[in-house]
């Protein structure tokens, strides 16, 4: 062979390794798309799983702030009520204290 046939060949060579690394190159691309995608996957599913406790854990909170202001509603009723069973009392007003604690017993 001559020189030119040996630098024709190098350049072929050359050209062989540069197809060989673009194709592993897009070989390891395509891996870490795949494992990208896989990761995503599971992140999403994560995040769903999350937002349902969430929301459960939401709803949870919403009934008992409800059963709070029912509750504090009826203490503020009862308290009401004490308020008044004292004054008649201080003031010796029985006709007003059995109006009071027969409104409370009707209330019952």
């Amino acid at each position: 062979m001559g020189a030119m046939g040996m630098g024709a060949l190098g350049r072929r060579l050359k050209t062989q390794r540069a197809q060989s690394h673009r194709a592993e190159s897009l070989e390891q691309t395509s891996h870490g798309h795949a494992r990208l995608r896989r990761r995503i996957r599971q992140l999403e599913i994560q995040a769903a799983k999350r937002d349902k406790q969430l929301a459960a854990r939401i709803a949870e909170i919403e009934e008992g702030l409800q059963e709070q202001r029912g509750l504090s509603q009826r203490v503020a009723e009862l308290a009401d009520l004490v308020a008044e069973l004292i004054g008649a009392a201080a003031r010796g007003d029985k006709v007003e204290f059995e109006a009071a604690l027969a409104k409370y017993s009707d209330g019952l």
